[in-house]
């Protein structure tokens, strides 16, 4: 995949929030975040960190959490959502 444009600007990594409850992931609260960081101007976002909670989580909890990324961006301008894809070991 190519971009038409290369990507320039601010993409703040974003943490991923567990409930304290069950240590689940809280999407709704992941998907707010990504809409405040849009909201104050930010022009993309980083999701599933390598320095992060990324290598705890398995493969669907990182689908879900691009999906609900892209899910919050705004639709009215461009916005990137740049997904981690290393893995903790070499068979993945």
């Amino acid at each position: 995949m190519s971009l038409a444009r290369p990507l320039r600007g601010v993409f703040p990594i974003v943490a991923c929030p567990f409930r304290a409850a069950d240590e689940s992931i809280d999407y709704e609260s992941f998907r707010r975040t990504v809409a405040f960081m849009a909201a104050a101007g930010a022009d993309g976002v980083t999701v599933n960190g390598v320095l992060g909670e990324a290598n705890r989580l398995v493969d669907a909890e990182h689908a879900r959490l691009v999906e609900a990324a892209v899910a919050a961006a705004p639709s009215s301008r461009r916005f990137a959502v740049v997904a981690g894809v290393t893995h903790a070991g070499t068979t993945a």
